[in-house]
């Protein structure tokens, strides 16, 4: 396809793109909206029973979040000791000996 606007063959189309002068009617499209004041996003923030309800759902996922985090964290705790040691004086007479 060409960029040409102005084309005067009838098999050729032009490119349908924002500055175009021949762009075809948008039709079809139902666009739905919820104003901010129907939104209420902290309605039961306060509410009876919210401050239990985190309380579970947090014990619930407890073990799925906290053992990765756990054990990435001691593997770099591992990773930067043992490189604290090879840059050392020590290390690197291991290093050369082995």
């Amino acid at each position: 396809m060409e960029y040409n606007q102005e084309l005067k063959h009838p098999n050729h189309l032009p490119v349908l793109c924002w500055g175009h002068k021949r762009l075809p009617k948008q039709e079809g499209v139902a666009i739905y909206t919820l104003s901010p004041n129907r939104t209420r996003p902290s309605l039961h923030f306060y509410s009876k029973g919210s401050i239990y309800n985190v309380i579970r759902r947090t014990r619930h996922q407890f073990l799925y979040v906290v053992p990765p985090f756990l054990v990435g964290y001691l593997v770099m705790d591992w990773a930067n000791k043992k490189n604290e040691h090879l840059n050392s004086k020590e290390g690197r007479v291991e290093t050369e000996e082995g």
